[in-house]
């Protein structure tokens, strides 16, 4: 799938590869502190007979409750953690991870290639994305043709599951670019779906799997 587009990269301009990080989940310690002695003070008060300061009490920790709910927040348990993200942010998320993925092309040196791929993929999907780099490579050295991609756009995530240490997904892309081959430039345009699986490693969301279910030549 990559193998075809990795000669060259996105806009044949070098650019910094940034990590797809989790959003920390977190605890806000402060306001759930508050509505704990907020719930004992009307319990107290209520067995002293004195309901109404229990819940003059109460109506003020619940106040402060909500004015610090932004502050002293603790991370969350990891089960908790490694929630399913929201449908937008699975799409932004595989979007960058698959545009990074083109953009490490852009560097001509093995390890720099390396490097840059292991921000977003991982395990035998690094390996295989790597090896069809070099098979590319290798083409491109013999004569072959030459790929810049110009975009990558995520069309469509659906079926989202968890997985063991993150989620499993269907989507749909397209990946717009030129191709260029004994000295003719053509524009081409494919479109993909597939099945991806995105685990969590290091903080940051990588690809660790990649079934391409359909191909498809759009232009």
């Amino acid at each position: 799938m990559f193998s075809a587009w990795t000669t060259i990269g996105l806009a044949n301009v070098l650019q910094v590869i940034h990590a797809v990080t989790v959003a920390p989940v977190t605890w806000p310690l402060a306001s759930v502190g508050l509505l704990v002695v907020a719930v004992i003070a009307v319990l107290v008060g209520s067995r002293r007979g004195a309901t109404r300061g229990g819940v003059r009490v109460a109506y003020t920790l619940c106040t402060a409750a909500v004015v610090a709910y932004p502050f002293l927040r603790a991370p969350a348990p990891a089960v908790l953690s490694g929630r399913l993200p929201a449908d937008d942010d699975t799409r932004q998320a595989l979007t960058q991870l698959l545009t990074n993925i083109y953009r490490a092309f852009d560097y001509r040196t093995e390890d720099a290639i390396y490097d840059r791929l292991e921000v977003s993929a991982t395990g035998d999907q690094l390996a295989a994305i790597y090896l069809d780099h070099l098979r590319a490579l290798e083409l491109e050295n013999r004569g072959g043709a030459r790929a810049s991609v110009d975009e990558v756009d995520v069309q469509n995530v659906r079926r989202v599951a968890a997985s063991d240490q993150g989620f499993r997904l269907d989507a749909d892309w397209t990946v717009s670019g030129s191709v260029s081959h004994f000295g003719h430039t053509h524009y081409r345009k494919n479109r993909y779906a597939a099945a991806v699986s995105i685990i969590v490693e290091d903080g940051a969301w990588k690809i660790s799997g990649i079934e391409v279910l359909e191909e498809e030549r759009v232009l």
